[in-house]
Formats: C-alpha cells, sequence, structure tokens
C-alpha cells in the first residue's frame, strides 16, 4: 500500500511539474530572483558592508566574499562554519545581537519565530544608521499556511515524508506566522521607528499541492485570482525591505569589532555561543 501511494504522489507530481512548464497560465513569479535582486542593489556601496543572515545555518544564501564581512545566525550550530561565514552565532534572534550591521536579512525564517515584535526590535538594535533589513517569508492567510497551522507539528513532519520527500531535510519546522502578513508586519515596521518600508507580494506555493493534480490546479486558480485583484490578505509570501535612518550612538566610521573579546558573556543570560576566525 505504501508503494502505491508513493507512486501516485510520484505521478501527481511529475503532471504537475509538465503543466507548469507547458502552459503559461501556471507559471508563478520566482521570489527567490527578486530576492536576490534586492540583496544585489542593497549590497551596493563604496565601502566594505557587515552582513547578517538569519536562519541561514548550513545553507547561506550568499557566499563568502571580500567585498563584505559575512556572518551567520542560526539556532542550529553542528556545523563547519568557516568556509560559509567570517563569523557566526548560535542562539535565537530573538536574543540580543552583540554586533552591528549595514544589513540584516532572512530567507523563510521569520514565519518560524513565535514572537516577531521581538525579533524586528532586535534586528533594529543591530542596525547601523541608514543599515537595511530585507526578509522573505511565508504569509499567514495561504491555504497552505491555514492547513498547517490546522495540523499540529507531529502531523506536519509525517505527512511531509509521504508528500514532499524530497524537502524532508529542509522543511517541518515549527510555524507560528506571527505578524505573518502585509498589514501586520507594515504595521509593526512602522510602529518599531523603521523608514522606507516597501513590501512585495507573491501568489505562489501551489507546488506544495502538487502531489494530487486537482489541487494543484485549484490552488493556482486562487492564486491567480488574488493576485488579479490584488488581495494581498492572502498571499503565499512577501518580501519586506526596511530601512533605520534613526540616529545611531554606534560610530559609523569604525568597524565592528570582531573576537570574543568584544562580547561580554557574563552580561547576557540569552547568549549561547560566539565563534569567529
Amino acid at each position: 500500500m505504501p508503494n502505491i501511494f508513493q507512486q501516485f504522489v510520484r505521478t501527481n507530481r511529475d503532471l504537475s511539474i509538465q503543466l507548469r512548464e507547458r502552459v503559461g497560465f501556471f507559471y508563478e513569479e520566482n521570489f527567490y530572483d527578486h530576492l536576490r535582486d534586492v540583496l544585489h542593489r542593497a549590497l551596493k556601496s563604496d565601502k566594505r558592508q557587515t552582513i547578517l543572515e538569519v536562519g541561514g545555518a548550513d545553507r547561506p544564501f550568499l557566499k563568502k566574499n571580500k567585498c563584505y564581512e559575512y556572518h551567520g545566525l542560526d539556532i542550529a550550530d553542528d556545523f563547519a562554519f568557516k568556509d560559509k561565514y567570517d563569523c557566526f552565532y548560535a542562539q535565537s534572534i530573538e536574543q540580543n545581537i552583540p554586533n552591528k550591521y549595514d544589513l540584516v536579512f532572512s530567507v523563510s525564517v521569520i514565519e518560524h519565530i513565535s514572537d516577531n515584535k521581538r525579533c524586528f526590535k532586535t534586528v533594529y538594535d543591530s542596525l547601523l544608521n541608514n543599515g537595511k533589513t530585507i526578509h522573505y517569508f511565508s504569509c499567514k492567510n495561504h491555504p497552505f499556511s491555514l492547513i498547517t497551522r490546522s495540523v499540529s507539528h507531529k502531523w506536519q513532519n509525517i505527512l511531509i515524508q509521504y508528500l514532499r520527500p524530497e524537502f524532508a531535510d529542509l522543511t517541518g519546522y515549527k510555524t507560528y506566522y506571527d505578524k505573518c502578513s502585509k498589514r501586520d508586519i507594515e504595521r509593526l515596521l512602522t510602529e518599531l521607528g523603521y523608514k522606507n518600508i516597501e513590501i512585495k507580494c507573491f501568489f505562489g506555493a501551489a507546488d506544495y499541492f502538487g502531489f494530487f493534480l486537482p489541487f494543484f490546479v485549484l490552488i493556482t486558480i486562487f492564486n491567480k485570482f488574488c493576485s488579479l485583484l490584488n488581495l494581498s490578505a492572502f498571499a503565499s509570501g512577501i518580501i519586506v525591505y526596511a530601512e533605520k535612518t534613526d540616529q545611531d550612538c554606534y560610530q559609523p566610521g569604525s568597524s565592528p569589532t570582531l573576537g570574543a573579546q568584544a562580547v561580554d558573556k557574563g552580561s547576557s543570560e540569552n547568549f549561547r555561543s560566539y565563534r569567529t576566525l
């Protein structure tokens, strides 16, 4: 029986992929491409910038580069970070970050954080004056998100093994969707003092339903309808861009101090680990 079910899922997923490749109606805008463009524009600078990626773990979105100082932050730290980051923090983004950055960004992380007011306050405090923050995350009112919110975390992991086995090691983290909508996140960032806020909505995630072709078709129709009417409340995900333009007490003329001496480990009960080259 399991083999029959697995074959059923594979067949439907193959048909969904073929339909998307051959019929233009089923095309979905790729948020990865847009995110790369936004990051590329944010990284244009005459000076060497300091960058923090949140939640990248051993799969960072960018690569180490002499043009910038690349730091990582994640609760997972069971990997060799030196070939991926110049510095790595093993902690939650909801905890204070012992450094200052020109850019803080994340990919598919915000929906997994239980207190995003605290998260974005921490990010704000970690930004240099005129610093930027960019995040892509899934939204809470898309059919896929509504389903995952109604199913326990345990059942989510079980279903992933059968419906999307190729992504079992990459997904399945607990989701909260706190403030995960265009209206909520814009209101939150404004409240915290961010400026020049820009939000782009995406209407996709039909591939999550590719295990059954009729579901894939229905979700695609739903997405197209919401996109046509610009119903941002039902977006599958958004990219948010914001800046910190208030005066910062940190001196922008100096570089963020690297090394263990930059951290008073006894001053923060939440601090778990700080490593640098």
